[in-house]
């Protein structure tokens, strides 16, 4: 995975306002796909639903401690750099949720089937991680500053 600055660099990420409602929003929205998921029977319909919202929660969360400290991204893998690089998510954690995010992509892009035994990992492994995230709300784990690539004049 390629640093979080070079995604800053690219234009991938933007510097803006830090955005408290909209992050709070973003916790609301994942707290709430959780939840739904607990009532969801888990079968070959419904393993893509699931999967897919399992990820978008830990999406949501990341985007939202980013948004807290000033970046808007239009890359999910500037995402994880960012939850990597701050120590928002262990190596194992990262690792997973990049899984799903390949998943969820080839399935989203590419019409790839989503079996019922990724579905029950993401079920397992996803509300931990998102746990750690909602109990960590504002803060970096790691403490530290990324830098912010120079700005670019836009024509």
């Amino acid at each position: 995975m390629r640093p979080f600055a070079y995604y800053l660099e690219t234009g991938e990420v933007r510097r803006t306002a830090p955005d408290p409602p909209r992050a709070a929003s973003l916790e609301r929205e994942a707290k709430r796909r959780i939840e739904f998921l607990k009532g969801v029977e888990l079968n070959e319909v419904s393993a893509m639903i699931v999967l897919e919202n399992h990820y978008e929660a830990v999406r949501e969360l990341v985007e939202a401690k980013m948004l807290l400290e000033g970046f808007k991204s239009y890359s999910h893998i500037a995402d994880l750099a960012f939850a990597g690089e701050r120590g928002l998510l262990k190596q194992d954690e990262l690792a997973f949720v990049d899984k799903l995010r390949a998943l969820r992509n080839g399935s989203h892009y590419y019409g790839r089937e989503i079996s019922i035994g990724e579905a029950k990992e993401a079920n397992e492994r996803t509300p931990p991680i998102v746990k750690t995230l909602t109990s960590s709300r504002g803060s970096s784990a790691s403490g530290r500053r990324i830098r912010s690539a120079p700005s670019r004049s836009r024509p």
